[in-house]
């Protein structure tokens, strides 16, 4: 994996995207890994970027305001199942200006 982002981060070099334009963002799978520091090292050492391990409740938000993106208003419950763990919330863009932090509020990693 670190290969792989170090060679991303050339592509970005090579496009000139400002590095402060690059984040790297990981899910339960890097939170819950036994080897966590190892990778998150090797990563720094292969592209120089740092990795932002997210919340339980920022994974669920991130993924609901990607789905909700699809929508021009959404009033229900999201379900993100991914390869270490289910993040559920519930979103409702009707009633609420912050409805996105009424969503990262209520969301359930499982």
């Amino acid at each position: 994996m670190a290969d792989v982002l170090g060679r991303f981060r050339t592509i970005c070099d090579g496009y000139g995207v400002p590095e402060e334009n690059v984040q790297v963002f990981a899910t339960e799978a890097m939170r819950t890994a036994k080897n966590k520091e190892d990778m998150l090292a090797a990563i720094r050492r292969e592209s120089g970027l740092r990795v932002d391990i997210l919340s339980p409740a920022m994974e669920s938000l991130f993924g609901a305001m990607g789905a909700r993106s699809g929508f021009d208003h959404v009033d229900g419950l999201f379900m993100d199942l991914g390869g270490g763990s289910v993040q559920m919330t519930y979103v409702n863009s009707k009633i609420e200006e912050d409805y996105d932090v009424l969503a990262a509020e209520a969301a359930n990693s499982m």
